[in-house]
């Protein structure tokens, strides 16, 4: 079966690079692949989900069936190909291979850029003597493993929320598809997690180093705008070596597992200061926001690099970046001002007027759904009207007087020395070309201008991390510009002047990713164990628990009625950042518990619309146990529990599986 999960991850990408050669003529091959994986990888994604939900009426599993499907396709599109144009796709391949066999400069660093990958990913989430762990930074693995497993084995099609079921999944889950893909062709579920994550950053990388390559025309700049992906520093080892003793803070992680916190609020002289936000944490976190983040370059390399297009490939083109969306909605805004930016260039602007008005057309339906979908369901406490202005977001005690010298002292010490590089790259842009500076300025201006004033989500404006990752890439781009300039200068100190901005850029940004390499780890529950196949022998994949304790549940693909605030450790669940109403639900599923007749158990039944119910050794005294209790599904211990509880099917009242 893993060869099959390698041809299904190949198969895309070749298509990809095939059908874009035209478009990424001047792009270095290494870099080609990557865009190729990036947008095969969202082709298949988006394509294979549809094929879901028309298939998942008729088979089950039906994410393994959606996959033959896609990948059969992809089969006969090849075969296609190389019958009818086999001479076409034979020059191409060997024009191909040797530029990658000439390009030695790109292939060493893509080699370096793996190496990079697979050591801050792997130890984040993995399998061990058959029992799943995570880092002790990597909380939201609480919160993406059940998306997963929802959509292999709980043919979770349309996509419904895990945690909530009866609700759409409000959240940009085709990250989580993605990888959902692959476990479901037979790649386990640390594997397909990690090698994901590890080609989504190479891919990230290696667009950071072309564009800034093909920008300034300085290899080693290319290298720098890549590394800078991982190691974006702040100006916290200034701090640590004037404040504290070196050994005990900034050198600690080359020998001590975990190192010092490095994704926690901060004291400094000039007040508190998120420590997560700016290095590679929220990449670890959410790793749909890091293959957006090199959507986003895509785009920008798109917009720069083609210079006609047909009305028909336009059209088509405006779809398929509106789907860039569906890994994370915040980029939305920074897309349509990527593609706005061709209209200021005349031998693109008609394509970019069709390109921008598919992309708001397409975009703005799904976000328009998406937000009517919420104001409708009941579920939501719309009180707080989002989004809405919000200035605080460098102002980590809310209750502090802010100011403008606290703001300019909080960006400053976060990346004062990216945006003054980003300054002198926007310069060199403007003076060298006019067509990456509307591409590249206009986006970082408004980006920037969204993180500082708008709240989009009510939990609150550190959402906006969202934005702030994306931005960060096209930072690291422009931030070399100062180091390029010099190196192509004639100056006996070039060198020197190099290696201090180096220092200034990834000094702390080293030491923090170095921490995040070496986390130890925490257990999350046995897999596979006997209560997981008790689960999935016993229940259908649709099947909605009522349940105080998720976690086989979870693993096991089913969807739960109300996963609690404090049921999962180190997460809670992502509807809670839109202002989901848990008092109401909660309320809702106590009706079950309070019955003292039969009719009273299955009205509440048909209304939370469940399908098991789980009873507890305390529950199990309760008056409504004693008229369902001939109705146990099974019965099983939970990780970490010491007391058995039952599982009853509602088949009684029509709704649950039958008793076997």
């Amino acid at each position: 079966m893993l060869s099959i999960v390698v041809i299904a991850n190949i198969l895309p990408t070749v298509l990809a690079c095939y059908c874009l050669r035209a478009w990424f003529r001047d792009t270095a091959p290494i870099a080609q692949l990557a865009i190729g994986w990036l947008v095969g990888q969202v082709f298949v994604t988006v394509i294979g989900y549809l094929v879901a939900c028309v298939l998942v009426s008729v088979i089950s599993p039906t994410l393994f069936w959606s996959n033959v499907l896609v990948v059969g396709s992809e089969l006969l599109v090849c075969a296609h190909l190389l019958v009818r144009h086999r001479e076409t796709v034979r020059g191409w391949g060997s024009d191909l291979r040797r530029e990658i066999r000439s390009a030695r400069s790109s292939v060493l660093f893509a080699a370096l850029s793996l190496a990079i990958s697979v050591s801050v990913f792997q130890v984040h989430f993995f399998e061990r003597d058959g029992v799943l762990h995570r880092s002790h930074i990597y909380w939201d693995a609480s919160a993406h493993y059940p998306i997963i497993q929802s959509f292999v084995f709980g043919d979770n099609f349309p996509a419904g929320d895990e945690t909530a079921a009866g609700l759409p999944l409000f959240y940009h889950f085709m990250g989580d598809l993605q990888v959902a893909n692959n476990v479901a062709l037979g790649a386990s579920l640390p594997a397909a997690l990690l090698w994901v994550s590890v080609l989504s950053l190479m891919s990230l990388m290696i667009l950071a180093r072309e564009y800034a390559r093909v920008l300034f025309k300085v290899e080693l700049a290319g290298w720098m705008a890549g590394l800078l992906v991982v190691t974006s520093s702040n100006l916290r080892w200034l701090f640590e070596i004037w404040e504290s003793s070196p050994a005990q803070n900034l050198f600690r992680p080359f020998f001590s597992r975990g190192g010092p916190m490095r994704f926690s609020n901060l004291e400094y002289t000039f007040g508190r200061f998120n420590v997560s936000m700016f290095n590679i944490f929220y990449f670890i976190e959410e790793r749909h926001v890091l293959f957006a983040s090199a959507l986003v370059i895509v785009t920008a390399l798109l917009v720069r690099e083609v210079p006609t297009l047909s009305r028909r490939s336009a059209l088509l083109c405006g779809c398929v970046i509106a789907c860039f969306t569906q890994w994370n909605f915040f980029i939305f805004p920074m897309l349509v001002v990527i593609v706005a930016s061709g209209i200021v260039l005349r031998d693109v602007r008609a394509q970019s007027v069709t390109i921008l008005t598919t992309l708001v057309g397409v975009g703005g339906l799904m976000a328009l759904s998406m937000r009517f979908s919420i104001a409708t369901s009941g579920w939501f406490n719309l009180d707080q009207t989002v989004p809405r202005f919000n200035f605080r977001f460098a102002a980590e005690d809310q209750n502090a007087a802010y100011s403008f010298l606290r703001f300019m002292s909080y960006y400053g010490f976060a990346m004062g020395p990216t945006l003054l590089g980003a300054f002198a790259g926007a310069v060199v842009a403007w003076r060298r070309s006019r067509r990456d500076f509307w591409i590249m300025a206009p986006v970082v201006l408004v980006t920037f201008t969204l993180i500082n004033s708008v709240q989009v989500m009510p939990s609150g404006v550190y959402e906006n991390h969202k934005w702030l990752k994306p931005l960060q890439g096209l930072l690291n781009i422009l931030a070399v510009a100062p180091c390029a300039l010099v190196l192509q200068s004639r100056s006996r100190l070039r060198h020197a002047f190099v290696a201090v901005m180096a220092l200034l850029l990834t000094a702390s940004g080293v030491f923090e990713a170095i921490a995040f390499t070496r986390s130890f780890s925490m257990p999350i529950a046995p897999y596979p164990s006997e209560m997981v196949e008790r689960i999935r022998e016993r229940t259908r994949p649709h099947d909605v628990f009522v349940t105080s304790l998720p976690r086989e549940v979870l693993i096991a693909g089913r969807r739960v009625y109300l996963l609690h605030y404090k049921t999962l450790e180190g997460t809670t669940p992502h509807i809670k950042a839109l202002g989901f109403n848990f008092a109401k639900r909660t309320e809702q599923e106590a009706r079950l518990y309070r019955a003292t007749t039969l009719e009273e158990f299955c009205a509440a039944v048909h209304d939370l619309r469940v399908d098991v119910i789980e009873f507890s050794r305390q529950q199990q005294s309760l008056p409504v146990y004693e008229l369902v209790r001939g109705h146990e599904l099974f019965s099983g211990v939970p990780y970490k529990e010491t007391e058995p509880r039952s599982y009853i099917g509602t088949r009684l009242c029509g709704m649950g599986p039958a008793v076997r």
